[in-house]
């Protein structure tokens, strides 16, 4: 199996748009009248959710003119926010073809279809001319791509000179070893998380300098700490939000407390920089 079709298999199924649809009708969301903020219980697959992601568009200055693009975008969730909230239009990348069906179909309830575009593609050779875009952001999709100066030398392509990079990714912390699974991989073989020097080395090779490096860690223990149920004291950890579950199935609740207990014993760390192509 290639890891394009292990990812795949691992972040959906045949039943995630059944699912979606279940979730929307069981949340009264089953219409054509949203709004982003809506969907944000949902749809934000990052540590931190949406506060995390408005505050990286903060950090990265996003204008109305930007033509934004979001490398991993998932159903979505952050591709409605910064389009309803800057008025900029995103073109969302995802190599798993449900998540960018449902990312437009979910655009169109929440009346954004004319500010979002989600395309199927792998980020290691994307569908667009050198020079697209303003603006690249990722949140939480590194962590899949073993190849990164593969991955930021072509996002660095796709961006006009002096066109900027944001990121919110996970990276390794201590040096102890990781324990699977996670949420991005059930073993270590899919799992390409780099240390914080790493990942500034090979964006540098790429191309970029840094405008903006900041350490979000410690918003990431408040995050899963404002999620945790007093049964998780039983040693689970923090549990997944419930629509979150309802959408992923119930196996993805063990995989994120497993994730916000190396958070909280400084096995990863969660960072946010912004850099600008050269």
């Amino acid at each position: 199996m290639s890891n394009e079709s292990a990812l795949n298999r691992h972040y959906g199924d045949d039943i995630l748009e059944e699912r979606v649809e279940t979730v929307l009708k069981s949340e009264g969301l089953d219409r054509y009248d949203l709004t982003w903020t809506d969907l944000a219980r949902f749809d934000q697959f990052h540590v931190g959710g949406a506060e995390m992601s408005r505050a990286l568009a903060e950090a990265a200055g996003v204008r109305k003119d930007d033509d934004v693009l979001d490398i991993g975008s998932g159903l979505g969730g952050p591709a409605r926010m910064l389009a309803a909230t800057y008025g900029c239009h995103v073109t969302g990348l995802d190599l798993n073809p449900a998540y960018a069906r449902i990312a437009t179909n979910l655009s169109a309830r929440a009346q954004l279809a004319d500010r979002t575009t989600f395309v199927e593609s792998n980020a290691l050779a994307m569908p667009f001319a050198d020079g697209t875009f303003t603006l690249a952001w990722t949140q939480h999709a590194a962590m899949n791509i073993a190849d990164k100066s593969g991955l930021y030398r072509e996002i660095h392509r796709v961006l006009k000179p002096g066109g900027r990079l944001a990121i919110h990714d996970v990276v390794l912390g201590n040096g102890k070893p990781l324990e699977f699974p996670l949420p991005w991989s059930p073993t270590a073989e899919l799992s390409a998380v780099v240390s914080p020097e790493t990942l500034r080395a090979e964006l540098q090779g790429a191309g970029f300098a840094e405008v903006m490096w900041r350490d979000m860690t410690g918003d990431a223990k408040a995050f899963f700490a404002s999620i945790q149920r007093p049964e998780a004291d039983s040693g689970q950890g923090a549990p997944a939000p419930a629509n979150l579950t309802a959408l992923i199935g119930p196996q993805f609740a063990p995989l994120l407390a497993n994730m916000a207990r190396h958070i909280m014993d400084g096995r990863l760390a969660v960072i946010q920089t912004i850099q600008q192509a050269g």
